[in-house]
């Protein structure tokens, strides 16, 4: 390989790694910002619904629970990224799913501790 080409390489690499220690994080991330997010939280909700011990007054621990599974099974589908396709047969009943996910995210943002 030329000794050019490998130092353009080796500035690039330099630059991108400068950028993500200034920054705290990659630029890359911030692309799909949705899905980044969203890949970050659903593990950690998933794990949170199998171990959590408390849930908000205005619940039941078992509608809490429900909840949880709820917003995880539609940011799973919102991840895929096939829920909006017009030839899914499953389309609506998807939708839906997803929207009501990234609602109850916001009702229980607050009452995600334990």
């Amino acid at each position: 390989m030329h000794n050019r080409t490998i130092q353009r390489r080796k500035a690039t690499k330099y630059k991108w790694q400068k950028i993500q220690r200034e920054q705290g994080f990659s630029p890359e991330e911030c692309w799909n910002l949705d899905c980044t997010i969203i890949q970050f939280v659903l593990p950690r909700l998933k794990y949170f619904a199998k171990h959590t011990i408390s849930y908000p007054a205005r619940y039941s621990y078992d509608t809490y629970i429900k909840m949880l599974n709820e917003i995880v099974y539609g940011f799973e589908l919102y991840l895929e990224n096939k829920y909006w396709y017009v030839d899914n047969p499953k389309r609506e009943e998807q939708m839906q799913a997803v929207d009501k996910a990234f609602k109850q995210f916001a009702d229980l943002f607050c009452d995600l501790w334990d």
